[in-house]
């Protein structure tokens, strides 16, 4: 083995991999070198935690430390509340170790004064499993059905489905008795570029796409009068119910109307004196304190994105340089001057937060008892606000996507820049435990888009073609604990999205972690036919496919082995007239156990 692969085999990037057919594949040198070059250049100088260890729930156990601590004769440990142990440090043939306490699940900092320097790692307490409900607990079944939210379709919505359409929804589903909805990702696209739609290349996975706002139900058209008045033009309800009749869901429209709406009731919000506009005002600025700069860093983005984006281009790759760094003194001048529209674009992430909420809301008062069944997108698009604001935590000279295989031989380009392992690593996965957090506090269930990636992802140079690429790992052990810890912290079920080539690795965890595999029917056969769904994974969701259903034919749910009900078709509800496009999905989904 030479020096080239001997230094990536010590940085986690796979030498070959196998493919469909198990035929061995090297990877090229010149990929090796270029990701190689990508991750030793990584900066990790300024107070960040020298490594991220786990370890389990109730377990007495000693942890090895890394070699910065070797000096060290006591850590402390202190957890999230400020708590603090002092452990003894001791030799074990030459490595460092130390007896941890019987801990509960959470994150832990411990550190230590080695050689005059501080140092600090952290430690993440893994519960034993991801959240399980009782009902499956119990050995129950749980059904429910997706549909993508953007094709909905009521009397009152404004072309596109809404939150409002959701929470409907939510009903309907209670009366057919089941337990969840699941919808496309809601992931933050570019309002400045409308129609570049894809769910699965979002500008931020943290926060919310507006078009999704129902707008006459914003309070400001109730007090403000100017905004009310504009809303019952009958010219203005004309161009709305113009906006339903289309075959397909017109983006640019719908969301140019959409913000000329929503502008007039910020207008309202900010201005209006009456008692009601005056708790929103409060309301909203104890939203804005709690989600503090991240908030604010997005908004600001939103409002560059209106000015500097370039035809064909998409995000702040296209902007002009000064305005490329968060931190210039151009961005500073422009959002001293635009301070008024760095506000609304935080106002729409309240407004959305609030009208998820009521889905949730009625799902609870309705009996669906999972809610809604939400979906995390395996990354960000290079020109988002995700990477704008975080440079330093992605590989932006990398693309990830899948290896080729013999449906694609070429393999695939996501052209999504990759989340750089030691980043991650010496970061304390904090960037990750965020980003679940963001999304699991929305959901009931949710779904990880190609869950491999907590093992390992292919990445790819630049933006050649995917043969350009090889595997690179994460720390998965790291990973997987975060997601069972915040499952359980938000009571929130997560579903493996697992097609695909998936490592053993990946299997052990799943597991290991009880995350539910995701099973489809059409993709389950074997030399005999399809498979049985009692030779299913013991924990898995079960769809009858990933295709889609160009129309809703009214027909009801058939039993298909025991105490399990899929939805084959299912009938429309009174209030929705029919799909927006042919790409309208409803899926039948059930949770085995």
């Amino acid at each position: 083995m030479n020096l080239l692969e001997t230094q990536a085999g010590e940085h986690g990037i796979d030498l070959g991999f196998y493919d469909i057919g198990g035929v061995y594949h090297e990877t090229m040198p010149e990929v090796l070198q270029a990701i190689l070059q990508v991750l030793q250049q990584t900066d990790v100088s300024d107070g960040l935690f020298a490594d991220t260890l786990v370890a389990s729930e109730q377990e007495v156990q000693t942890l090895g430390l890394p070699a910065t601590f070797h000096s060290a004769a006591e850590c402390r440990l202190e957890n999230e509340a400020g708590e603090s142990w002092v452990l003894n440090a001791y030799d074990d043939n030459g490595n460092v170790r130390v007896a941890l306490p019987e801990l509960a699940s959470g994150y832990y900092v411990l550190s230590a004064g080695t050689d005059g320097a501080a140092v600090k790692l952290r430690l993440i307490v893994a519960p034993k499993s991801v959240y399980q409900p009782k009902a499956l607990s119990d050995g129950l079944r749980m059904n429910g059905l997706t549909t993508h939210l953007y094709s909905l379709r009521s009397e009152r919505n404004w072309g596109i489905g809404d939150f409002t359409d959701l929470a409907d929804l939510m009903v309907f589903a209670a009366g057919q008795q089941l337990d969840f909805i699941g919808i496309n990702p809601l992931h933050a696209l570019f309002t400045s570029r409308p129609a570049y739609a894809s769910p699965y290349s979002p500008s931020s996975r943290e926060w919310l796409n507006p078009i999704y706002l129902d707008v006459a139900k914003v309070a400001a058209f109730n007090y403000g009068e100017k905004a009310k008045k504009w809303l019952e033009q009958p010219n203005i309800q004309q161009r709305i119910a113009a906006l339903r009749v289309t075959d397909t869901v017109t983006y640019t429209a719908v969301w140019a109307f959409k913000r000329d709406a929503l502008q007039l009731a910020f207008n309202a919000f900010e201005k209006e004196t009456c008692e009601e506009a005056q708790r929103e005002r409060e309301a909203f600025a104890a939203f804005a304190a709690e989600k503090g700069e991240a908030l604010r860093g997005f908004g600001l983005f939103e409002a560059l994105d209106q000015y500097y984006n370039q035809p064909g281009e998409i995000g702040w790759t296209s902007w002009p340089s000064e305005y490329q760094d968060p931190q210039s003194e151009a961005v500073r001048n422009f959002a001293k001057g635009h301070e008024r529209e760095i506000r609304f674009y935080m106002w729409l992430q309240w407004l959305c937060a609030q009208q998820l909420a009521e889905v949730n809301q009625a799902a609870q008062k309705y009996g669906v008892k999972l809610g809604i069944y939400g979906d995390l997108a395996v990354g960000v698009a290079r020109g988002g606000s995700d990477t704008w604001l975080n440079r330093r935590d992605y590989c932006m000279d990398m693309s990830v996507g899948a290896p080729p295989d013999p449906l694609g031989p070429t393999g695939q380009n996501w052209n999504l820049p990759p989340l750089n392992p030691y980043m991650l690593k010496h970061g304390g996965y904090e960037k990750f435990a965020q980003l679940l957090r963001a999304n699991m506090r929305l959901y009931g269930v949710l779904r990880i888009d190609h869950v491999m990636a907590l093992c390992r992802l292919w990445w790819i140079v630049g933006s050649q073609t995917a043969d350009h690429g090889t595997y690179v790992h994460y720390d998965a052990e790291a990973m997987f604990a975060i997601l069972a810890l915040e499952s359980q912290r938000h009571q929130c079920v997560i579903i493996g999205e697992d097609l695909g080539t998936v490592p053993d690795q990946a299997r052990e965890l799943l597991y290991r972690y009880q995350v539910y595999a995701y099973k489809v029917v059409y993709f389950s056969q074997n030399a005999q036919g399809f498979e049985w769904p009692q030779d299913y994974p013991h924990q898995a969701i079960a769809v009858i496919s990933t295709t889609t259903w160009h129309r809703w034919l009214p027909i009801g749910p058939v039993k298909i082995w025991p105490r399990c009900t899929v939805w084959v078709r299912l009938p429309m509800a009174k209030h929705f007239r029919r799909p927006c496009n042919s790409a309208n999905t409803i899926k039948p989904i059930c949770l085995l156990n």
